[in-house]
C-alpha cells in the first residue's frame, strides 16, 4: 500500500508541474487566402470534376460530380499559382483520369475568382470546351441600388445584350451590350425600391434585337431588421449578383434532358452580400 501511495503522489506532482507550464491554447494564424467558385456550362457531356492539381492540400477546394449548370459557392483558396484540371467523372480509373481542360489561377490575397467550364466537349461542337477564369471585383452599390453583371457561357448563342427592369415597367434600353461568348459584362446598378408584388426581370437578348435568349426573375431577398440580417436580393441595397448564360443541353448527350434544360437559361450567383443590420445588446 505504501508503494501505491508513493507512486500516486508522484503522478500528481508530475501533472501539477506540467500544468504549471501550460501557456494556454495555441492559435495558428490563417495564411493569405483568396476565394474561388466553379460553374459547369458544358451542355454535351455528363458530370465533371474540378480539381486543383498543384500538390497543395490545404485550402484547395474541388467540385465533384458537377452536372451541366452545377456550380459552387465561394470557397477559401490558398494564394499563389494554382493549377486546375477538369476531369471526366467516372468510377473507372481509365475514364476518371481523362483530363478535359486545364488552366491556372494566379490567386492573390483577398481576391475572388469564378472558373467557368464552357463550350462543347464533342469534337463536332464549336466553340470547343475551355476553362475560363474571371476575376470578380464586385462593386459596393450606391444607396438604394443592387449590382448585376453577366458572364456569357452560352456556346453557340452569339453576342448578347442585357436588360434588367421591373416586371411592371416597359423594357428599357440594354444596360450592357454586345457581350461575346467567353466574356463578362461590366457590373451595373439597378434600383431596389420595389413594392407589392413587383419584381426584377433580367433579359438576355440577341444583340441589337428584342428577341430574348433567356430570362430570369432576380431573387427578391428581404430587407434586414435589428433582429435579423438581410437576405440578398433585388429589394436589398448592397447585393451584387453575377448571372451566367448557359445554352440548352445537347439532345442525345449525357447532359440532363429534362424540360428545364431544353432552352438556354441563366444561373444566379451571389457576389456580394448586403451589410448586416442586426444589433446586439
Amino acid at each position: 500500500m505504501t508503494l501505491i501511495r508513493v507512486f500516486f503522489t508522484g503522478a500528481v506532482v508530475a501533472v501539477a508541474a506540467a500544468c504549471s507550464r501550460d501557456t494556454g491554447a495555441t492559435v495558428t494564424p490563417l495564411p493569405p487566402l483568396a476565394a474561388i467558385r466553379y460553374v459547369n456550362a458544358i451542355p454535351d457531356t455528363g458530370p465533371v470534376n474540378f480539381r486543383l492539381v498543384d500538390n497543395r492540400i490545404d485550402f484547395s477546394p474541388n467540385l465533384i460530380s458537377a452536372t451541366f449548370r452545377a456550380f459552387s459557392v465561394y470557397q477559401a483558396l490558398a494564394v499563389g499559382t494554382r493549377d486546375l484540371a477538369i476531369f471526366h467523372d467516372d468510377t473507372l480509373a481509365q475514364y476518371a483520369t481523362q483530363v478535359h481542360a486545364q488552366t491556372s489561377v494566379a490567386a492573390v490575397d483577398d481576391a475572388r475568382y469564378t472558373v467557368v467550364y464552357m463550350g462543347f466537349l464533342r469534337a463536332a461542337g464549336t466553340p470547343a470546351d475551355q476553362a475560363v477564369v474571371f476575376t470578380d471585383v464586385a462593386p459596393t452599390p450606391a444607396a438604394g441600388k443592387f449590382g448585376v453583371r453577366l458572364i456569357h457561357a452560352g456556346a453557340g448563342l452569339g453576342n448578347v445584350d442585357v436588360v434588367v427592369h421591373r416586371t411592371s415597367q416597359a423594357v428599357p434600353t440594354p444596360q450592357a451590350t454586345n457581350v461575346a461568348f467567353g466574356a463578362a459584362s461590366a457590373y451595373f446598378e439597378v434600383d431596389t425600391s420595389l413594392t407589392g408584388t413587383d419584381a426584377i426581370t433580367i433579359r438576355v437578348r440577341n444583340t441589337g434585337t428584342a428577341t430574348d435568349v433567356a430570362t430570369a426573375t432576380v431573387s427578391i431577398g428581404a430587407r434586414g431588421t435589428a433582429s435579423a440580417d438581410p437576405l440578398p436580393g433585388s429589394r436589398v441595397e448592397g447585393t451584387v449578383f453575377t448571372y451566367v448564360l448557359t445554352p440548352r443541353s445537347v439532345a442525345g448527350s449525357r447532359a440532363p434532358q429534362t424540360a428545364a434544360f431544353a432552352a438556354p437559361a441563366l444561373i444566379e450567383l451571389l457576389d456580394r452580400r448586403p451589410a448586416p443590420t442586426r444589433t446586439f445588446p
